[in-house]
């Protein structure tokens, strides 16, 4: 199934959405929980998204890139990955869908493209609360309009879910959250945290059907077979 809540401040009292918003062309016919994503997106509301690997997170954030995008010439957006080979994933992705010009990546090892001039930033975590405790924080951060936490469970991780509490925290008030994982046990507490945070709306959106089957296979150094041992039901 699919679900939607919400987590608001008593005194806060949601807008309209802008009905003209323009978001990624995916080609494919959204599901439920997706449209519920992008009637936040229109009212520039945070969210945190809870769906199985495959079940189309990605189109989210796309999502959100693309309206922040396509709202002034100066807003940016950052995507933020707990991993440096993530990050480097991700910036591939987006330089191809969006352009290299329009993509910057960094990593603390590697910088590709230019931060002053590209509008999507892409870094770990770690950069990201770096850039907002340091010097770079007014000019480099100051029209930053949405942020992506792609793998936000890592909130909860013991050694670095700091890292996590201060990015939310030091963000401006005006950047909307789109928090993305596929396991977060505690989302209604994890919401209210960000809302409390915030003062504002955090919608909690959860998709629990995988749409791509898992299997679990083992290699046979003897027989150089791979052999199923769990099917897709999850049937030893």
């Amino acid at each position: 199934g699919e679900t939607h809540r919400c987590v608001r401040p008593q005194w806060y009292v949601s807008q309209p959405g802008d009905p003209a918003a323009k978001f990624h062309d995916c080609g494919y016919e959204l599901d439920w929980y997706q449209l519920r994503a992008r009637d936040c997106l229109r009212r520039k509301e945070s969210m945190l998204v809870a769906a199985p690997t495959s079940a189309g997170k990605t189109t989210i954030a796309l999502d959100a890139i693309s309206l922040c995008l396509a709202s002034d010439s100066d807003s940016r957006v950052v995507y933020t990955t707990p991993i440096k080979a993530l990050s480097n994933q991700k910036y591939g992705e987006l330089a191809k869908e969006f352009g290299a010009a329009e993509v910057c990546l960094l990593t603390g090892d590697n910088t590709m493209g230019s931060p002053e001039t590209a509008r999507i930033i892409v870094m770990t975590t770690e950069i990201l609360r770096g850039l907002l405790y340091g010097h770079r924080q007014d000019n480099f951060m100051s029209k930053v309009k949405s942020a992506v936490f792609d793998e936000v469970h890592y909130l909860g991780d013991e050694d670095r879910g700091f890292v996590w509490e201060e990015t939310i925290i030091l963000l401006e008030r005006h950047v909307n959250l789109v928090c993305l994982s596929a396991t977060v046990p505690n989302m209604l507490e994890m919401a209210g945290w960000i809302a409390q945070t915030r003062q504002a709306p955090c919608h909690v959106i959860t998709r629990l059907h995988r749409p791509v089957p898992l299997e679990h296979h083992l290699y046979s150094c003897q027989s150089l077979e791979i052999v199923r041992v769990v099917d897709s039901l999850g049937r030893f």
